[in-house]
């Protein structure tokens, strides 16, 4: 059974068109850091300077940057390999329901450790 798993992934990945997954998922990058700009350092701004002893201060968090990029850049590549390897254009209703498992998991195994 792992043999005809491993063998659907392999043919899944070989029907990648590489630069249009790149692309897209740069794209998706961009829009995410947007949003993420817009809610915390807008929206949120005023929130987090009145309750600035409940974080980590400014400098902490400036130095775990590039951490954030990377796996802000990580979700992007699996968010737009996730849609386009599930999306079969019939619009059945298991097509949405496999798409919302798949992107409930990318979204909250990796905060599974900190809770």
């Amino acid at each position: 059974m792992a043999k005809k798993n491993a063998d659907g992934l392999l043919k899944a990945l070989g029907n990648i068109k590489w630069g249009k997954w790149l692309l897209t998922s740069l794209v998706v990058f961009i829009c995410v850091g947007a949003l993420d700009y817009l809610v915390h350092s807008v929206l949120l701004a005023k929130l987090y300077t009145t309750y600035a002893k409940l974080f980590l201060p400014a400098a902490v968090m400036n130095a775990r940057m590039s951490y954030l990029l990377l796996s802000e850049a990580l979700f992007a590549l699996v968010f737009v390999l996730i849609y386009t390897q599930g999306y079969t254009g019939k619009g059945s209703i298991t097509e949405g329901i496999r798409y919302g498992i798949y992107i409930g998991l990318l979204m909250y195994v990796p905060m599974i450790p900190s809770m």
